[in-house]
């Protein structure tokens, strides 16, 4: 097939960060060139660039009505394995339409979030009948590594020309995998001249058989999904306010979060899906549009979104819910250390209350004490001298020099006082409180000498 229209130079896999291909010179190609007609089936594996070239020159067979050119990669986040120039080559020689070149780029790398959504998918009719269709598909398969997440997001590309006058029909396919479950079907068709005849008539049925083996795999990841919530939802219904760990909460609630990015991203997946089969079923390829499976398809797609929408609220659910038990929790602590506080207050303020009675106790012994220290003193200063035993009254009688030891006792009293009240003022000057006489429990409070119109300014 001779090449039809120019294509441009500036390709998307030639961007710095793309991973898309391997570099030119690489000898790790891994295509597959297959050929389909009523009678015959034939596929040539190639692994060289060498090897690739001899056979897309290679004419198909006259009765070939299909050739399907398999493009394979080591994993989802390898690259494609063929050259960019072995590429170019393929884009040339069966004028492909450039917009496929969209879809070769998004390989290389993981699917990007952003761009769950996206299926790439363009559709171009011509007058003739001839038409170019391109598109990814999202789609998720288990891949048998085990850990946390058992099951991975891949994607594959589609180009499809179809040629109803006289030309065969080219596929070019875009594996994430070395061994994809579509090869399986396609290989079948070696041994099923049933098949092969019916796809022949009608090349459009290999994308409803694309469709068939990987759009059934949502519903497998869905119920893994919900799966994981339910192990997350079980323990969460049955757990106590008074109960709940801090620690366990936030990793149950960032599990949660995990899965309802899982949800997220597997609902925009969908979306992008339906939008493609509703794009299908509405085009003007008569072929195409009588195909019974793109509404069975978009029905089962329109119950995977829905199946998402509704595991996306109850995940929400479950994060508002071990929230608010988290924030319960925290309020019944709140109110266990108030009431110890409480406590704790209310014994201090008793202890309190015994250590003022003590001290006006000793205060008062204090007043006492000071009341007849003077007196004691003054009385063993003049060993008992004033006061005599008459021998012929056989009475004591006061000595005529008692005043003297009422005249030292009384100003004795008064400077015992007048130095304890001043060392009380001294006291209180230093800590800076409100001087209080010995007889006041409570220390006055100082009148505000602020005037209204300072108060005012």
């Amino acid at each position: 097939m001779p090449n039809q229209s120019t294509q441009p130079r500036e390709w998307p896999w030639t961007y710095p960060k793309s991973r898309a291909l391997l570099k030119d010179g690489s000898d790790a190609v891994n295509i597959r060139i297959t050929d389909v007609s009523e009678g015959q089936y034939r596929s040539t594996p190639c692994t060289s660039s060498k090897e690739a070239q001899t056979a897309l020159a290679a004419k198909p067979h006259d009765k070939t009505r299909i050739r399907i050119i398999s493009i394979y990669s080591r994993r989802t986040v390898a690259p494609l394995d063929i050259t960019t120039d072995l590429l170019e080559q393929i884009f040339d020689r069966y004028a492909v339409h450039q917009d496929f070149a969209n879809v070769v780029s998004s390989f290389g790398q993981d699917p990007n979030i952003a761009e769950g959504s996206s299926n790439n998918a363009t559709i171009y009719t011509k007058q003739s009948g001839d038409s170019h269709l391109s598109y990814q598909i999202r789609y998720v398969e288990e891949n048998q590594r085990g850990g946390n997440n058992p099951w991975s997001l891949r994607h594959t590309g589609i180009y499809h020309h179809h040629s109803p006058n006289g030309g065969p029909d080219v596929f070019i396919l875009l594996h994430p995998v070395r061994e994809p479950g579509l090869e399986t079907v396609i290989s079948a068709l070696d041994g099923d001249a049933t098949t092969r005849r019916d796809l022949c008539s009608n090349p459009f049925l290999l994308h409803t058989w694309l469709f068939a083996c990987y759009f059934d795999k949502w519903r497998w990841y869905f119920r893994y999904l919900g799966e994981r919530f339910a192990e997350e939802n079980n323990p969460a219904m049955v757990v106590k306010p008074q109960h709940a760990e801090p620690v366990s909460s936030f990793l149950r609630v960032q599990r949660l979060r995990n899965t309802n990015d899982f949800v997220l991203f597997s609902r925009a997946c969908c979306a992008g899906n339906l939008d493609l089969l509703t794009r299908l079923s509405q085009t003007q390829i008569e072929l195409l549009k009588s195909l019974d499976e793109l509404d069975a398809h978009k029905s089962k797609m329109q119950g995977y979104i829905e199946s998402a929408d509704v595991l996306k609220g109850r995940v929400q659910n479950l994060i508002d819910l071990v929230g608010y038990t988290l924030t319960l929790h925290n309020q019944l602590e709140a109110a266990k250390i108030d009431t110890e506080l409480r406590d704790l207050t209310e014994g201090l303020k008793l202890l309190t209350e015994d250590t003022v009675d003590d001290s006006a106790t000793v205060k008062i012994i204090t007043f006492v004490s000071a009341v007849y220290l003077p007196g004691s003193f003054i009385a063993t200063l003049f060993g008992m001298n004033f006061f005599l035993f008459n021998q012929d009254s056989k009475r004591l009688e006061i000595s005529p020099d008692f005043w003297i030891f009422i005249v030292s006792w009384i100003p004795l009293i008064l400077v015992t006082a007048a130095i304890y009240v001043l060392i009380l003022y001294m006291d209180a000057k230093l800590k800076r409180k409100a001087f209080r006489w010995p007889w006041q429990t409570r220390p006055r409070r100082r009148v505000s000498t602020i005037s209204l119109s300072e108060k005012v300014g």
